[in-house]
């Protein structure tokens, strides 16, 4: 079985403690809970682009499947993207695996390869902060 993912385009309401912007909240299923970060909105998920992204606590599966108000105050999401994703072992990674020619080119399934900084962030980011960088059909959280 394979996991899903959903990217949800968040429009925060006045009650949530964040800043009142547009944002991407990108969820990936894990352990029966969402791992969750939130970014910068992406107009496009067909270029190259590198982003900061703000790890968030663990969200609901039911995000998954969620469109609409959230409710008390805290705003709307919007489905933007969705799919499975499956993770690479990087000590034993085929780079031929992350090939552009031999990925599918189904724009809602990507192949992701998630790393967590448990000890330091990378230099220059917070210790809630990852990079996330976008290659057409690959998706990379460092």
């Amino acid at each position: 079985m394979q996991n899903r993912f959903v990217v949800l385009e968040h429009t925060p309401g006045d009650q949530l403690g964040r800043s009142g912007d547009v944002h991407f909240d990108w969820m990936f299923e894990s352990d029966g809970v969402l791992r969750t970060w939130a970014t910068e909105p992406i107009v496009r998920f067909d270029q190259s682009i590198c982003i900061v992204a703000e790890k968030l606590p663990d969200h609901r599966i039911e995000y998954l499947d969620f469109e609409g108000d959230i409710g008390r105050g805290r705003g709307a999401v919007s489905r933007r993207c969705e799919g499975s994703y499956r993770l690479l072992d990087h000590d034993n990674l085929d780079h031929n695996d992350l090939d552009h020619d031999n990925l599918d080119h189904d724009e809602n399934v990507f192949v992701a390869e998630l790393t967590w900084h448990d000890k330091r962030p990378p230099r220059g980011l917070a210790a809630n902060k990852n990079r996330l960088e976008i290659r057409p059909g690959i998706l990379r959280l460092f």
